[in-house]
């Protein structure tokens, strides 16, 4: 990959790439950190990169360092607030805030393959290649993430 190459990366992925991080470790901050060492470390490696593969590339780099910062900040934290205590704190404002408040309970794999479908648009095949799971394992988690969504909608706006 040479400095064109690289360029056109950037331009490219770097908004989903900040959205996606930002989506896993919910600080503005910490996701801007991340995006630019994933940015550095495709820098870095550009010799080893295919052009044709440096987006499943850069978003692996992206998830493995989000996820490495997640486990080091719930090392770091003494107090976990779950949903739970965040619901008797008031109800939900609106759609959006019910949505991440749901997403916020499952793992961060879960979390990470739903966003990777259905905000970033990537396909399922491509999804394995960043995260490293097999197809029958996403299909799984995006079929059991949705229908999660789907009932939590549902009990919200039955009432």
């Amino acid at each position: 990959m040479n400095t064109t190459q690289f360029n056109t990366v950037v331009e490219d992925y770097a908004d989903n790439l900040y959205r996606f991080v930002l989506g896993i470790v919910r600080i503005r901050a910490v996701a801007e950190d991340v995006v630019q060492e994933s940015f550095s470390r495709v820098w870095e490696n550009r010799r080893k990169v295919e052009p044709a593969k440096s987006k499943s590339y850069l978003f692996t780099i992206a998830y493995n360092l989000a996820i490495s910062e997640l486990r080091a900040r719930n090392r770091r934290q003494s107090e976990d607030f779950s949903l739970t205590q965040l619901a008797t704190q008031g109800s939900y404002n609106n759609l959006t805030e019910m949505i991440w408040q749901t997403l916020d309970t499952m793992s961060e794999t879960q979390r990470s393959v739903i966003m990777l479908c259905d905000w970033e648009g990537y396909s399922y095949h491509e999804i394995t290649q960043i995260m490293g799971l097999s197809l029958a394992q996403v299909k799984i988690y995006i079929h059991r993430t949705r229908n999660l969504l789907k009932e939590r909608l549902q009990d919200e706006y039955r009432d």
